[in-house]
Protein backbone atom coordinates (compact mmCIF):
# COMPACT_ATOMS: atom_id res chain seq x y z
CA UNK A 1 0.00 0.00 0.00
CA UNK A 2 2.84 2.39 0.88
CA UNK A 3 4.57 1.66 -2.42
CA UNK A 4 1.37 2.32 -4.40
CA UNK A 5 0.72 5.62 -2.56
CA UNK A 6 4.26 6.79 -3.24
CA UNK A 7 3.92 5.98 -6.93
CA UNK A 8 0.63 7.92 -7.11
CA UNK A 9 2.20 10.93 -5.38
CA UNK A 10 5.04 10.91 -7.86
CA UNK A 11 2.54 10.92 -10.72
CA UNK A 12 0.68 13.90 -9.26
CA UNK A 13 3.92 15.83 -9.21
CA UNK A 14 4.56 14.89 -12.81
CA UNK A 15 1.05 16.04 -13.75
CA UNK A 16 1.84 19.51 -12.40
CA UNK A 17 5.13 19.57 -14.26
CA UNK A 18 3.47 18.49 -17.48
CA UNK A 19 0.82 21.20 -17.11
CA UNK A 20 3.53 23.83 -17.02
CA UNK A 21 5.20 22.24 -20.04
CA UNK A 22 1.92 22.43 -21.98
CA UNK A 23 1.82 26.18 -21.54
CA UNK A 24 5.35 26.51 -22.86
CA UNK A 25 4.57 24.12 -25.69
CA UNK A 26 1.66 26.22 -26.98
CA UNK A 27 3.94 29.17 -27.57
CA UNK A 28 6.27 26.93 -29.64
CA UNK A 29 3.50 25.35 -31.77
CA UNK A 30 3.14 26.64 -35.34
CA UNK A 31 -0.06 26.84 -37.33
CA UNK A 32 -1.06 23.59 -39.03
CA UNK A 33 -2.00 23.99 -42.73
CA UNK A 34 -5.58 23.17 -43.52
CA UNK A 35 -7.17 21.51 -46.51
CA UNK A 36 -5.82 17.99 -46.13
CA UNK A 37 -2.16 18.78 -46.75
CA UNK A 38 0.53 16.82 -44.94
CA UNK A 39 1.41 19.25 -42.22
CA UNK A 40 2.80 18.67 -38.74
CA UNK A 41 3.33 20.87 -35.76
CA UNK A 42 6.89 21.82 -35.03
CA UNK A 43 6.33 20.13 -31.69
CA UNK A 44 5.85 16.63 -33.14
CA UNK A 45 9.46 15.57 -32.63
CA UNK A 46 9.55 17.14 -29.21
CA UNK A 47 6.31 15.44 -28.16
CA UNK A 48 7.42 12.04 -29.45
CA UNK A 49 10.60 12.18 -27.41
CA UNK A 50 8.65 13.52 -24.45
CA UNK A 51 6.05 10.73 -24.68
CA UNK A 52 8.72 8.03 -24.91
CA UNK A 53 10.46 9.36 -21.81
CA UNK A 54 7.19 9.63 -19.90
CA UNK A 55 6.18 6.11 -20.93
CA UNK A 56 9.55 4.69 -19.83
CA UNK A 57 9.16 6.36 -16.43
CA UNK A 58 5.63 5.01 -15.98
CA UNK A 59 6.69 1.50 -16.89
CA UNK A 60 9.61 1.64 -14.50
CA UNK A 61 7.43 2.92 -11.64
CA UNK A 62 4.83 0.26 -12.32
CA UNK A 63 7.48 -2.43 -12.23
CA UNK A 64 9.05 -1.13 -9.02
CA UNK A 65 5.73 -0.79 -7.27
CA UNK A 66 4.65 -4.25 -8.50
CA UNK A 67 1.21 -2.91 -9.44
CA UNK A 68 -1.42 -5.25 -10.81
CA UNK A 69 -3.04 -2.45 -12.75
CA UNK A 70 -1.68 0.61 -14.49
CA UNK A 71 -4.86 2.65 -14.02
CA UNK A 72 -3.04 5.24 -11.90
CA UNK A 73 -0.95 6.16 -14.92
CA UNK A 74 -3.74 6.13 -17.44
CA UNK A 75 -5.65 9.24 -16.36
CA UNK A 76 -2.97 11.59 -17.53
CA UNK A 77 -2.60 12.68 -21.13
CA UNK A 78 0.65 14.58 -21.60
CA UNK A 79 -0.22 15.58 -25.16
CA UNK A 80 -1.73 19.02 -25.56
CA UNK A 81 -4.93 19.20 -27.52
CA UNK A 82 -4.58 19.93 -31.18
CA UNK A 83 -1.13 18.40 -31.64
CA UNK A 84 -0.51 15.39 -33.79
CA UNK A 85 -1.95 14.92 -37.29
CA UNK A 86 -2.41 18.10 -39.16
CA UNK A 87 -5.34 19.09 -41.40
CA UNK A 88 -8.01 16.70 -42.51
CA UNK A 89 -5.68 14.13 -44.06
CA UNK A 90 -2.36 14.90 -42.43
CA UNK A 91 -0.16 12.03 -41.31
CA UNK A 92 3.06 11.48 -39.52
CA UNK A 93 2.15 13.04 -36.13
CA UNK A 94 1.66 11.31 -32.76
CA UNK A 95 -1.77 9.68 -32.33
CA UNK A 96 -3.10 10.97 -29.04
CA UNK A 97 -6.73 10.00 -29.35
CA UNK A 98 -6.38 7.23 -26.73
CA UNK A 99 -3.15 7.46 -24.71
CA UNK A 100 -4.51 5.05 -22.08
CA UNK A 101 -4.85 2.27 -24.64
CA UNK A 102 -1.46 3.12 -26.09
CA UNK A 103 0.18 2.83 -22.68
CA UNK A 104 -1.56 -0.45 -21.96
CA UNK A 105 -0.39 -1.86 -25.28
CA UNK A 106 3.17 -0.74 -24.63
CA UNK A 107 3.21 -2.24 -21.14
CA UNK A 108 1.74 -5.51 -22.40
CA UNK A 109 4.23 -5.67 -25.25
CA UNK A 110 7.18 -5.11 -22.95
CA UNK A 111 5.87 -7.67 -20.49
CA UNK A 112 5.62 -10.23 -23.29
CA UNK A 113 9.13 -9.39 -24.47
CA UNK A 114 10.45 -9.84 -20.94
CA UNK A 115 8.76 -13.23 -20.60
CA UNK A 116 10.12 -14.32 -23.97
CA UNK A 117 13.65 -13.32 -22.93
CA UNK A 118 13.31 -15.27 -19.69
CA UNK A 119 12.12 -18.36 -21.57
CA UNK A 120 15.03 -18.11 -24.00
CA UNK A 121 17.52 -17.72 -21.14
CA UNK A 122 16.08 -20.75 -19.33
CA UNK A 123 16.24 -22.79 -22.51
CA UNK A 124 19.85 -21.75 -23.11
CA UNK A 125 20.76 -22.66 -19.53
CA UNK A 126 19.11 -26.07 -19.88
CA UNK A 127 20.89 -26.72 -23.17
CA UNK A 128 24.20 -25.64 -21.66
CA UNK A 129 23.65 -27.91 -18.65
CA UNK A 130 22.81 -30.90 -20.82
CA UNK A 131 25.77 -30.19 -23.09
CA UNK A 132 28.08 -30.08 -20.07
CA UNK A 133 26.66 -33.36 -18.80
CA UNK A 134 27.24 -34.90 -22.20
CA UNK A 135 30.85 -33.66 -22.25
CA UNK A 136 31.37 -35.10 -18.79
CA UNK A 137 29.93 -38.36 -20.01
CA UNK A 138 32.21 -38.42 -23.04
CA UNK A 139 35.41 -37.76 -21.11
CA UNK A 140 34.55 -39.14 -17.72
CA UNK A 141 33.08 -42.60 -18.16
CA UNK A 142 35.10 -45.16 -16.27
CA UNK A 143 34.62 -48.89 -16.55
CA UNK A 144 35.76 -51.15 -13.72
CA UNK A 145 35.50 -54.91 -13.58
CA UNK A 146 35.73 -57.33 -10.71
CA UNK A 147 34.83 -60.95 -10.05
CA UNK A 148 33.86 -62.43 -6.72
CA UNK A 149 35.85 -65.57 -6.01
CA UNK A 150 32.78 -67.47 -4.86
CA UNK A 151 30.78 -66.68 -8.01
CA UNK A 152 31.74 -67.93 -11.45
CA UNK A 153 30.72 -64.77 -13.29
CA UNK A 154 31.96 -61.24 -13.91
CA UNK A 155 30.42 -58.04 -12.54
CA UNK A 156 30.96 -54.61 -14.07
CA UNK A 157 30.37 -51.08 -12.83
CA UNK A 158 29.96 -48.32 -15.42
CA UNK A 159 30.67 -45.09 -13.56
CA UNK A 160 28.89 -41.90 -14.72
CA UNK A 161 30.39 -38.87 -12.94
CA UNK A 162 28.33 -35.73 -12.29
CA UNK A 163 25.04 -37.45 -13.04
CA UNK A 164 22.43 -35.05 -11.61
CA UNK A 165 19.41 -37.29 -12.02
CA UNK A 166 17.51 -34.87 -14.26
CA UNK A 167 14.05 -35.53 -15.60
CA UNK A 168 13.70 -36.34 -19.30
CA UNK A 169 17.29 -37.62 -19.39
CA UNK A 170 17.93 -41.28 -20.17
CA UNK A 171 20.79 -43.69 -20.78
CA UNK A 172 20.45 -46.70 -23.06
CA UNK A 173 22.97 -49.51 -22.64
CA UNK A 174 23.55 -52.12 -25.30
CA UNK A 175 26.23 -54.82 -25.53
CA UNK A 176 27.37 -58.01 -27.24
CA UNK A 177 27.40 -60.95 -26.63
CA UNK A 178 23.89 -60.67 -25.17
CA UNK A 179 24.58 -62.28 -21.79
CA UNK A 180 24.21 -60.14 -18.68
CA UNK A 181 21.95 -58.03 -16.52
CA UNK A 182 20.40 -55.56 -17.33
CA UNK A 183 19.41 -57.05 -20.64
CA UNK A 184 20.81 -55.63 -23.88
CA UNK A 185 19.20 -52.45 -25.21
CA UNK A 186 17.87 -51.40 -21.80
CA UNK A 187 16.88 -47.74 -21.22
CA UNK A 188 17.41 -46.37 -17.70
CA UNK A 189 16.21 -42.93 -16.44
CA UNK A 190 19.00 -40.71 -15.19
CA UNK A 191 17.34 -40.28 -11.79
CA UNK A 192 17.51 -44.07 -11.20
CA UNK A 193 21.20 -44.48 -11.94
CA UNK A 194 23.00 -42.56 -9.21
CA UNK A 195 26.69 -42.51 -10.05
CA UNK A 196 27.04 -45.83 -11.87
CA UNK A 197 25.25 -48.53 -13.83
CA UNK A 198 25.65 -51.96 -12.26
CA UNK A 199 26.15 -54.75 -14.77
CA UNK A 200 26.21 -58.34 -13.53
CA UNK A 201 26.14 -61.97 -14.69
CA UNK A 202 28.57 -61.36 -17.53
CA UNK A 203 30.37 -64.36 -18.95
CA UNK A 204 33.91 -64.85 -17.58
CA UNK A 205 36.80 -64.83 -20.00
CA UNK A 206 34.76 -63.06 -22.68
CA UNK A 207 35.27 -59.97 -24.84
CA UNK A 208 32.29 -57.61 -24.54
CA UNK A 209 31.44 -54.66 -26.78
CA UNK A 210 29.48 -51.94 -24.93
CA UNK A 211 27.55 -48.97 -26.34
CA UNK A 212 26.02 -46.26 -24.18
CA UNK A 213 23.47 -43.80 -25.63
CA UNK A 214 22.44 -40.47 -24.09
CA UNK A 215 19.01 -38.86 -24.55
CA UNK A 216 17.52 -35.54 -23.45
CA UNK A 217 14.75 -33.37 -24.87
CA UNK A 218 17.08 -31.81 -27.47
CA UNK A 219 19.51 -34.67 -28.22
CA UNK A 220 17.74 -38.01 -28.73
CA UNK A 221 19.71 -41.26 -28.57
CA UNK A 222 23.24 -39.88 -29.00
CA UNK A 223 26.03 -42.49 -28.95
CA UNK A 224 28.16 -41.09 -26.14
CA UNK A 225 30.52 -43.92 -25.32
CA UNK A 226 31.69 -47.27 -26.66
CA UNK A 227 34.36 -49.69 -25.47
CA UNK A 228 35.54 -53.27 -25.78
CA UNK A 229 36.50 -54.97 -22.54
CA UNK A 230 37.59 -58.44 -21.52
CA UNK A 231 36.10 -59.96 -18.41
CA UNK A 232 38.38 -61.81 -16.03
CA UNK A 233 38.50 -65.57 -16.67
CA UNK A 234 37.60 -68.22 -14.13
CA UNK A 235 40.42 -70.13 -12.40
CA UNK A 236 41.40 -73.66 -13.47
CA UNK A 237 39.55 -76.64 -12.06
CA UNK A 238 40.52 -80.15 -10.91
CA UNK A 239 43.95 -79.15 -9.63
CA UNK A 240 46.07 -82.10 -8.47
CA UNK A 241 49.71 -82.82 -7.53
CA UNK A 242 51.55 -86.10 -8.02
CA UNK A 243 54.76 -86.39 -5.99
CA UNK A 244 57.33 -88.38 -7.96
CA UNK A 245 60.26 -88.21 -5.54
CA UNK A 246 61.77 -85.99 -2.89
CA UNK A 247 62.67 -83.39 -5.52
CA UNK A 248 60.09 -83.74 -8.30
CA UNK A 249 56.31 -83.36 -8.62
CA UNK A 250 53.84 -83.15 -11.49
CA UNK A 251 51.03 -80.56 -11.29
CA UNK A 252 47.88 -81.18 -13.35
CA UNK A 253 44.66 -79.18 -13.86
CA UNK A 254 41.66 -78.71 -16.15
CA UNK A 255 40.63 -75.53 -18.00
CA UNK A 256 37.78 -73.35 -16.65
CA UNK A 257 34.31 -74.82 -16.95
CA UNK A 258 33.14 -71.73 -18.91
CA UNK A 259 34.75 -68.84 -20.72
CA UNK A 260 37.93 -68.58 -22.75
CA UNK A 261 41.60 -68.91 -21.83
CA UNK A 262 44.99 -68.46 -23.53
CA UNK A 263 47.46 -69.68 -20.88
CA UNK A 264 47.88 -70.60 -17.22
CA UNK A 265 50.11 -69.25 -14.50
CA UNK A 266 51.33 -71.78 -11.92
CA UNK A 267 52.86 -70.48 -8.72
CA UNK A 268 54.70 -72.77 -6.25
CA UNK A 269 55.44 -71.50 -2.72
CA UNK A 270 57.47 -73.19 0.01
CA UNK A 271 55.61 -73.42 3.34
CA UNK A 272 57.95 -75.36 5.66
CA UNK A 273 61.21 -74.16 7.12
CA UNK A 274 63.41 -76.01 4.65
CA UNK A 275 61.46 -74.71 1.64
CA UNK A 276 60.33 -71.27 2.84
CA UNK A 277 62.59 -69.49 0.36
CA UNK A 278 61.15 -71.36 -2.60
CA UNK A 279 58.94 -69.08 -4.74
CA UNK A 280 58.64 -69.77 -8.43
CA UNK A 281 56.11 -68.95 -11.15
CA UNK A 282 55.62 -70.84 -14.40
CA UNK A 283 53.59 -69.77 -17.47
CA UNK A 284 52.15 -72.77 -19.28
CA UNK A 285 50.65 -72.75 -22.78
CA UNK A 286 48.81 -75.45 -24.73
CA UNK A 287 48.96 -78.06 -21.98
CA UNK A 288 47.33 -78.82 -18.63
CA UNK A 289 50.26 -80.09 -16.59
CA UNK A 290 53.72 -79.00 -15.52
CA UNK A 291 56.66 -80.78 -13.87
CA UNK A 292 58.30 -79.06 -10.91
CA UNK A 293 61.90 -79.93 -10.06
CA UNK A 294 64.59 -79.07 -7.52
CA UNK A 295 62.25 -79.37 -4.58
CA UNK A 296 63.43 -80.11 -1.04
CA UNK A 297 62.76 -83.65 0.20
CA UNK A 298 60.26 -83.79 3.03
CA UNK A 299 59.17 -80.15 2.56
CA UNK A 300 55.64 -78.77 2.21
CA UNK A 301 54.58 -76.58 -0.72
CA UNK A 302 51.48 -74.82 -2.00
CA UNK A 303 50.42 -74.67 -5.65
CA UNK A 304 48.32 -71.72 -6.90
CA UNK A 305 46.86 -72.01 -10.40
CA UNK A 306 45.56 -68.95 -12.36
CA UNK A 307 43.90 -68.66 -15.77
CA UNK A 308 45.00 -65.99 -18.26
CA UNK A 309 42.90 -64.67 -21.15
CA UNK A 310 43.82 -61.74 -23.38
CA UNK A 311 46.49 -60.65 -20.85
CA UNK A 312 43.91 -60.57 -18.07
CA UNK A 313 44.42 -62.92 -15.15
CA UNK A 314 41.72 -64.56 -13.10
CA UNK A 315 41.09 -62.80 -9.81
CA UNK A 316 40.50 -66.09 -8.04
CA UNK A 317 42.88 -69.02 -8.07
CA UNK A 318 42.77 -72.74 -7.28
CA UNK A 319 45.26 -74.02 -4.69
CA UNK A 320 46.50 -77.28 -3.20
CA UNK A 321 49.21 -78.22 -0.69
CA UNK A 322 51.59 -81.15 -1.04
CA UNK A 323 54.64 -82.59 0.75
CA UNK A 324 57.59 -84.20 -1.00
CA UNK A 325 58.87 -87.58 0.14
CA UNK A 326 61.99 -87.94 2.27
CA UNK A 327 64.97 -89.34 0.37
CA UNK A 328 67.31 -91.98 1.83
CA UNK A 329 70.99 -91.34 2.28
CA UNK A 330 73.47 -93.32 0.22
CA UNK A 331 74.35 -96.69 1.77
CA UNK A 332 71.22 -96.67 3.91
CA UNK A 333 70.01 -100.24 4.45
CA UNK A 334 66.52 -101.32 5.26
CA UNK A 335 66.22 -104.02 7.91
CA UNK A 336 65.01 -107.31 6.62
CA UNK A 337 61.65 -108.52 7.78
CA UNK A 338 61.49 -112.08 8.95
CA UNK A 339 58.36 -114.10 8.58
CA UNK A 340 57.90 -117.25 10.66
Amino acid sequence: TTTTTTAAANNNQRVMNESNKRKKLKSRTATVPSGGGQGHTHADGYMKDHLDAWLETCLKDASNAQLSSSSEFLDYNPMPAGTGSGGGGGSGGINTTNPQKFLQQQMQQRHQQSQQQQREQQQQQQQSKHAQLQRNLLIGLILTAFCAQSVLCADLAISIPNNQGLDNVYYRIDYSPPYGDPAPNTTIPSREIGEEIQFSHALPGTKYNFWLYYTNYTHPDVLSWTVTITTAPDPPSNLSVQVRSGKNAIISWSPPTQGNYTSFRIKVLGLSGASSSYNRTFVVNNTFQHSVKELTPGATYQVQAYTVYDNKESVAYTSRNFTTSKSRSKGELRPNKCYY
